[in-house]
């Protein structure tokens, strides 16, 4: 017999997530790593550049604050 389960939320760790990319690029040889954050101001994007810097950090590489970019949460903030 199946069970039937629904889900209305789903949540997303947004500053793992943010570390997680910047790993994953980094261990791809990628050496010069961009970000795309909500508005100045926000808490979500503070904790998302608070995890961009710390996997920056990890990898030794520089932070440019010139390829951290404000964004909205559409398709063309993105």
């Amino acid at each position: 017999m199946w069970a039937t389960c629904l889900l209305d939320t789903i949540y997303v760790d947004i500053s793992a997530a943010a570390y997680e990319a910047v790993c994953y690029l980094a261990k791809k040889g990628h050496s010069r790593v961009g970000m795309i954050a909500v508005s100045a101001g926000t808490a979500p994007r503070q904790k998302r550049i608070q995890r961009y810097q710390l996997a920056l950090a990890s990898h030794h590489l520089p932070l440019d604050e010139m390829i951290i970019q404000g964004g909205s949460f559409t398709e063309l903030g993105g």
